[in-house]
């Protein structure tokens, strides 16, 4: 138990580190240019954070949850892709749901609008978490037109978006993404002739793909919903 205590602290203390690495100056510095090399390092704190506010779902800690949220905020984003194109009737992977195929679309939120959300409800009547978690939502409201692309929307079931973005070349590429946990998401990168050159195919909805293009392009970025209910997905490029 000893032990578990300490890693939930560390973890407590990583959320905190988050969030300051994410802080508006080095962001700023960071994410001057989006399609430098630098940018991708954008991609991996979003990723981080979402990992971080996933754990403290699991764990129902509202300072882990309140962190992360305003980590996800202070990275900020903008849409960068150049068109966005649906399709359905995609295989399924026949992996049960939480909702057994019912969903209220109130629940079309984004990661740390999630996490606000379950650290109010674990807060309690703790003064200095409701005051961490308000100037959190004060932050949100002001938001930030910087920081790497990033796309939201519902994926309807068994079905599919794709994004076009254009990634310099000679330089990491970076996608993440993340949805609302209820079904099986997948990722794929095809280029302008429809190779794959990246696919993340695992059991969840959490998927990432990195690569170094030859040259400068643009790629379709496909996220699939294998389920049998829709999942809002968060698209995270640099």
């Amino acid at each position: 138990m000893a032990g578990t205590a300490k890693i939930h602290d560390l973890l407590r203390v990583l959320a905190v580190i988050t969030a300051v690495l994410a802080s508006p100056s080095l962001g700023q510095e960071v994410l001057e240019d989006p399609s430098s090399e630098k940018a991708g390092s954008a991609v991996s704190l979003y990723e981080a954070a979402v990992t971080i506010g996933e754990y403290g779902l699991r764990q129902g800690d509202p300072i882990i949850l309140v962190a992360a949220a305003r980590s996800l905020i202070r990275i900020g984003g903008n849409y960068r892709a150049t068109g966005v194109r649906r399709g359905h009737d995609v295989e399924g992977t026949g992996k049960p749901t939480r909702s057994d195929g019912k969903r209220s679309t109130q629940a079309r939120q984004s990661p740390e609008a999630r996490y606000l959300a379950a650290a109010v409800v674990h807060a309690g009547d703790d003064p200095a978490i409701a005051l961490m978690i308000d100037a959190t939502l004060a932050a949100r409201a002001r938001g930030r037109s910087d920081g790497p692309g990033r796309w939201q929307g519902p994926v309807e079931q068994r079905g599919y978006v794709e994004l076009e973005v254009e990634f310099r070349g000679a330089e990491l590429a970076e996608v993440f993404v993340v949805g609302d946990g209820e079904t099986d998401v997948d990722l794929e990168v095809l280029d302008q002739v429809g190779t794959r050159v990246c696919k993340s195919e695992g059991d969840g909805d959490r998927e990432a793909c990195r690569w170094t293009p030859d040259r400068t392009e643009t790629y379709v970025v496909r996220v699939t919903n294998r389920g049998k209910v829709w999942n809002f997905v968060t698209v995270v490029t640099n």
